[in-house]
């Protein structure tokens, strides 16, 4: 859970690694005027939490701690599955606190910030789930009085948590305002009651979350404007605009719904927040059904794939003998199967099953949505194609860049976990059984195999790359090894590189044939630099004793490479930093999206994937700023550049 993310400090917070009331806290969530939200872990339940911890300020307020502690009790006894389930509330030592679950997701002000306006099906969707949520809580009696989009927390399947019932004030209550004088709710989405201070219940909630609903279909809040106190003088007094004059494609209708929601008296409003939702719904124009596609369509689609396939199995694959200095030949590699392409779907950040999408970089939009096996876990761009490779269901994937659709997939290499692309050759690395297969790119055949050194070990997660050099990838059972596959004999040697600064090697990135960048880290390095990017010539033969570019700890992400430099990842900051290849110092340091997992450079730009926010960023590296932010879908994970295109592939479940 996120909520709050903006204008998060990237310094280092002195509660990080503290416990309090038996929670130890691990990371920062987000930060607002009135409090702080850590992830955390329950040491008695050995489960997350987000725990929140309010301002001193409120904390010394004996009629706000009073009010917190018996409300929070209330808020406790809502068993809702809209509702963030509240775990516990207290105070220890003068400090407020609430501990909440622990929701994997973003926050609904994330998804609009990416996909503002949404369509009006999925809006109603997810403000229907909030109405039940509120209405559930004005049955016991409280009322929300903070709903706004960084308050409804949505997993990965887009139910909705609402969040802060903790933070509640009991219904009837006849004034908007703390004991401070300052309004509780945010302003784009307070009721004019709060705002004048008069009776307040459950409708000003209504109210709120019918300014959500405007907001999620025009794209922007209904009363926003250059200041604060022009936000306020609207609510008050100015009529409702009119969503039809933002979306003229959803009637008019609409606007009469909206306009009895935001009614500047409660009692004009509706009796319930989910009786305002049903009459959005039904205040839609029915859709236009999808056209039919033609069955002489079909039959030609049908007839060109499978010329495709047919053309593809007649090649015959060839062996070469790989494996250790003085073993056995490997064994000869399984014939693969191939299937039909799947065809490509129209481009859309809305996917249901796992995919790959293209990024047009003259437009920084999406062109293409590939459906594509579940399990993605690793691409590359090899001989004119894009490959994906899938463990889950065993297949080597390669997309058609000129029909944006898979035209052959490959099995019977057992479970594939990366792919890298060197010497001309695709290779494909199968961790489980230590074996690497060679394919020719132009044909998907199998050309050689290449046996692992004993005892190597390559899990799913760990890098796999090639450059002219030879295919890397990194040896976890020996401190700094790694091994390099000789592409022209198909031998694989462990190679040492700089055991003194790094013990756990964590990626690979080469450039060309003379430069490979390594990531990892020392944790017993008496320096206290516990993180290195080490850069080293791949055709020397003492590798042993690297350049070292030292680094801060990180939680570390992704790391991506060309002439210029080395770029790297922190997930618990959301940062990408750049090292120079002529003076080996970290002179770039970009806030891009929530938790970037992945990153390419190329197209004269670096590309990152945000897994926490489902986008991309694309960073200009001259001015180290962050030039477009894409909306690619669920979950985004792995992402090359190539064929003139950005290729990333997200996971909607």
């Amino acid at each position: 859970m996120h909520p709050g993310g903006d204008g998060l400090s990237v310094s280092a917070d002195p509660r990080i690694g503290s416990e309090l009331a038996g929670y130890r806290i691990e990371a920062l969530l987000g930060r607002g005027g009135m409090s702080v939200v850590y992830r955390a872990e329950d040491s008695r339940l050995k489960r997350k939490v987000a725990l929140k911890l309010l301002a001193a300020e409120l904390s010394e307020d004996e009629r706000f701690r009073e009010r917190f502690l018996r409300e929070s009790e209330l808020a406790a006894s809502l068993d809702h599955p809209n509702v963030v389930p509240i775990y516990e509330a207290g105070e220890v030592e003068g400090q407020l606190y609430i501990a909440m679950r622990y929701v994997e997701g973003r926050d609904l002000k994330a998804l609009l910030r990416a996909e503002a306006p949404l369509e009006p099906g999925r809006a109603l969707s997810l403000c229907g789930q909030i109405a039940d949520a509120l209405d559930a809580a004005h049955e016991v009696g409280l009322a929300h009085r903070d709903v706004k989009p960084g308050n409804a927390l949505l997993d990965r399947r887009e139910h909705v948590y609402l969040a802060d019932f903790g933070l509640t004030k009991q219904v009837s209550s006849q004034s908007g305002f703390t004991a401070t004088g300052q309004i509780t709710g945010t302003i784009d989405y307070v009721a004019p009651e709060v705002i004048e201070g008069t009776k307040v219940d459950g409708r000003a909630d209504q109210y709120s979350l019918a300014c959500l609903l405007y907001e999620c279909l025009a794209g922007a809040a209904p009363f926003h404007r250059d200041s604060e106190l022009a936000v306020l003088w609207a609510h008050v007094h100015e009529p409702p605009p009119a969503l039809s004059e933002r979306r003229p494609e959803l009637g008019k209708e609409l606007d009469a719904v909206i306009g009895r929601a935001l009614a500047k008296a409660p009692e004009k409003r509706y009796a319930s927040c989910r009786e305002l939702v049903e009459a959005a719904r039904e205040a839609l124009p029915e859709p236009e059904p999808a056209p039919r596609r033609g069955r002489r369509g079909l039959l030609l689609g049908t007839g060109a794939l499978a010329f495709v396939v047919a053309t593809l199995a007649v090649v015959l694959p060839l062996t070469f003998a790989g494996g250790k200095s003085g073993s056995a030949a490997a064994p000869a590699p399984a014939t693969p199967s191939l299937e039909p392409a799947v065809p490509s779907a129209k481009p859309t950040a809305l996917v249901t099953t796992d995919s790959i999408q293209r990024i047009d970089p003259k437009t920084n939009k999406l062109v293409a949505t590939i459906s594509a096996p579940v399990g993605l876990g690793a691409l590359a761009v090899a001989g004119g194609s894009v490959w994906a490779a899938s463990d889950e269901k065993s297949t080597i994937s390669r997309i058609d860049p000129e029909q944006n659709a898979v035209v052959q997939k490959i099995q019977g290499l057992g479970n594939p976990t990366k792919i890298a692309y060197a010497a001309g050759s695709l290779w494909v690395l199968n961790a489980q059984d230590g074996i690497v297969t060679r394919l020719d790119p132009a044909t998907g055949a199998v050309t050689g195999t290449v046996v692992l050194p004993p005892g190597t070990q390559n899990p799913k997660n760990s890098p796999f790359t090639g450059n002219a050099g030879g295919v890397w990838l990194a040896w976890s059972t020996r401190d700094g090894n790694v091994v390099r596959i000789d592409p022209q004999s198909g031998v694989a040697r462990p190679v040492q590189i700089g055991p003194a600064r790094v013990t756990v090697i964590q990626d690979l990135a080469p450039v060309g044939a003379a430069t490979l960048w390594v990531y990892g880290q020392n944790p017993r390095d008496p320096s206290g630099q516990t993180s290195a990017v080490l850069e080293v010539d791949p055709r020397k033969a003492d590798l042993s004793r690297p350049h070292v570019v030292p680094l801060p700890a990180l939680t570390y992400g992704a790391l991506a490479a060309d002439a210029e430099g080395v770029w790297f990842t922190d997930v618990s900051t959301d940062l990408a930093f750049r090292a120079d290849a002529r003076t080996r110092r970290s002179d770039r340091r970009v806030l891009v999206g929530d938790f970037p997992t992945s990153i390419a450079v190329g197209l004269g730009s670096v590309w990152v994937s945000n897994y926490g926010d489902s986008t991309v960023s694309r960073i200009d590296p001259a001015s180290g700023r962050v030039v477009a932010t894409i909306p690619v879908g669920p979950n985004p994970g792995a992402i090359v550049v190539g064929e003139g295109s950005v290729w990333v592939d997200v996971h909607p479940r």
